[in-house]
């Protein structure tokens, strides 16, 4: 699926990155792009509770990925 904040073209180039890549690059971009959504969702979480512990904020992350997977 097409994300909203993406052109029609720049999404057709990405698909064709994508396809290209080794199995295991697949893998590594798999991990990137997760590390990379762990990062962003913990700086949104610390941004909106600039008083939390660094453990708390671990933990809220911890709590939104696991209802993701649930």
């Amino acid at each position: 699926m097409k994300p909203a904040d993406t052109s029609l073209d720049a999404w057709k180039v990405q698909i064709k990155i994508y396809r290209r890549l080794t199995p295991a690059g697949r893998l590594r971009t798999a991990f990137d792009l997760t590390n990379l959504a762990r990062g962003l969702t913990r700086a949104g979480i610390g941004a909106r509770n600039p008083d939390l512990a660094p453990e708390r904020v671990s933990l809220a992350l911890r709590d939104i990925w696991l209802r993701r997977l649930s």
